[in-house]
C-alpha cells in the first residue's frame, strides 16, 4: 500500500534514505559497465511523457535555462529541482520561466499538475507528486534534508516512481554530490525514461555521473542532445492514436 506517501513524510524519507544507501552498497563497483551503459544509450528514444522531471546542482541554473528555452505550449508539466540559496531560486524561477515560455506554476499542497506549466519549490521544502484520480498533484514536505539537501532531487524522483500508470522523462543535470541518482534509479526500474548530463558539458560530473554509475541513465548527452530527446517526447504525445 502506497498510500502513506505526503501523508508521512519523515517515513517516506527514511525510505528514500535506505534506497540510497543500499543503492550506494550495490552499485558501487560498476565502473565496468560503462562501455555498455553507453551502447544503450545510443539506442533508445522516449515513448511521449505525461510528466517531466529535472534536477540539478552546480551550474544547473545555465544548464536548465539552455535546456528548457522556448519550450513547446504543449508541453507536458515540468516539475524542476535546483539547489541554490532560498534568496535567489524565486528570481531564478521566473528568469527560468520567461526564457521556456512556460507558465508559472505555483508549488502548494494537492496543485494539479498542469500542461505548458513549470513547477519549481521556492522555499526551503521538499516537493512529491502522487496521482489522485486521473489527476497528478504536488505535495508539500518539511521533513528532513536528504544529501543535505531539502528540496531534494532525491525526494521528487522516489516519489514520481510511484505514478507506474504515467509516463515519465526524468534527467539529472550537472551538480556536485549524489542527489537524485538514486531516484533516478527507481525511475528507471518502474519504466520511466531517464537521462543524465554527460561530464564533457557538466561543470560539476557529480549527480550525473552517480546516476549513470549506478546504471540508472537510458540516455547520456549534452545539453542539446537532452533537448532533442524532450521534443520527441513532447511530439510523441500529440500525434494521434494509432487505431486499434
Amino acid at each position: 500500500n502506497k498510500s502513506w506517501v505526503g501523508s508521512a513524510p519523515e517515513e517516506f524519507v527514511s525510505r528514500v534514505k535506505s534506497i540510497v544507501a543500499s543503492g550506494r552498497t550495490k552499485f558501487e563497483n560498476l565502473g565496468n559497465r560503462t562501455a555498455h551503459a553507453r551502447v544503450q544509450t545510443e539506442r533508445s528514444s522516449p515513448n511521449g511523457a505525461d510528466l517531466i522531471l529535472i534536477g540539478a546542482s552546480t551550474g544547473g541554473t545555465e544548464a536548465m535555462s539552455a535546456l528548457l528555452a522556448n519550450m513547446s505550449k504543449s508541453s507536458p508539466p515540468i516539475v524542476c529541482v535546483q539547489h541554490i540559496p532560498v534568496e535567489f531560486v524565486q528570481a531564478f524561477f521566473k528568469r527560468l520561466c520567461d526564457i521556456s515560455g512556460l507558465k508559472e506554476g505555483v508549488c502548494r499542497h494537492g496543485q494539479e499538475l498542469l500542461p505548458g506549466y513549470i513547477y519549481m519549490p521556492l522555499t526551503d521544502t521538499h516537493i512529491g507528486v502522487r496521482q489522485v484520480g486521473d489527476r497528478m498533484t504536488m505535495y508539500l514536505s518539511n521533513a528532513e534534508k536528504i544529501w543535505s539537501q531539502r528540496p531534494s532531487v532525491d525526494f521528487l524522483f522516489q516519489s514520481a516512481a510511484f505514478l507506474t500508470q504515467k509516463k515519465i522523462v526524468a534527467t539529472l543535470l550537472t551538480g556536485m554530490g549524489k542527489d537524485g541518482a538514486a531516484g533516478l534509479l527507481e525511475l528507471k526500474k518502474m519504466g520511466a525514461y531517464t537521462m543524465a548530463q554527460d561530464q564533457s558539458s557538466s561543470l560539476v560530473w557529480g549527480m550525473p555521473g552517480e546516476a549513470f554509475r549506478l546504471g540508472a541513465v537510458k540516455f547520456l548527452g549534452d545539453i542539446h542532445q537532452i533537448r532533442d530527446s524532450l521534443n520527441i517526447a513532447i511530439q510523441k504525445n500529440s500525434l494521434p492514436a494509432k487505431a486499434s
